[in-house]
């Protein structure tokens, strides 16, 4: 049995590389490839905040020239996490932000943030891409007096405007956009092997499209441009297209 929370990542290993076996999970009913990292098979699985707790079935199947040669059940306990309540308050300009359709950006950024390449960049635990308080953190459920707005998909880094921001680890900028009026001016960065990060309400970007950063690299800096209470930077991560909770990144690898 595996034992994890809502928001976790779920690390699979299942031991030495064979190049003549095809290797595939499958989790909560979403198929996952098995991929090389470091000379072994390893696979990574966000756990949805909002999952219901209990017992499930990840399922690893092993092919060789398309037939099941090994068919292994583990079970993955996920346990109910305390995510905290949170009241935002805007200023006049700030809901008038609110007030705009954003789904234009939010596909665009649900597109990147899904993005799959077949190889890790990474070596090591994640940083944290800038040094603050963590003011607001991964889950909590946002409210506006007592409407419901939306759960928190990352971490909010406090920090004054200008501080700088940098990658966590090696990655490629799949996303640069500093024209978003909901989320600000942000970054996507592609890790590999199906993890993703991003960096909102940024202030200054300092990166292009495409660019290849090495870790403590500069992305740009901490700003409070769309809809954003007070200067900080929001920094996410996503596991296949699900938000995690970053913070896990930066104890594992």
């Amino acid at each position: 049995m595996i034992s994890c929370s809502q928001g976790d990542t779920l690390k699979v290993e299942l031991g030495d590389f064979n190049a003549k076996l095809d290797y595939r999970a499958e989790f909560m009913g979403k198929d996952y490839a098995v991929l090389q990292a470091d000379g072994s098979c390893r696979c990574y699985i966000g756990i949805p905040a909002d999952a219901a707790p209990g017992n499930y079935y990840l399922k690893i199947t092993e092919k060789k020239k398309k037939k099941t040669v090994s068919i292994s059940n583990i079970v993955v306990d996920i346990a109910m996490k305390e995510f905290p309540a949170e009241n935002l308050v805007f200023t006049p300009d700030k809901k008038s932000i609110m007030a705009q359709d954003n789904s234009g950006e939010r596909e665009t950024i649900g597109g990147a943030v899904a993005n799959e390449t077949p190889c890790g960049m990474w070596t090591s635990s994640f940083s944290m891409p800038v040094q603050g308080r963590i003011s607001s953190a991964f889950g909590a459920v946002r409210k506006s007096g007592s409407v419901v707005l939306w759960r928190h998909k990352g971490i909010d880094i406090s920090a004054k405007s200008g501080t700088e921001i940098k990658a966590p680890e090696s990655g490629r900028t799949i996303l640069v956009n500093g024209d978003f009026i909901f989320h600000g001016k942000t970054v996507v960065l592609d890790h590999g092997l199906g993890i993703t990060s991003i960096y909102m309400h940024m202030e200054e970007i300092s990166v292009t499209e495409g660019q290849v950063l090495k870790k403590g690299d500069r992305i740009g800096t901490v700003g409070n441009t769309g809809l954003s209470t007070a200067s900080h930077l929001h920094w996410g991560i996503y596991v296949h297209g699900i938000p995690v909770d970053p913070v896990w990144w930066t104890e594992n690898r």
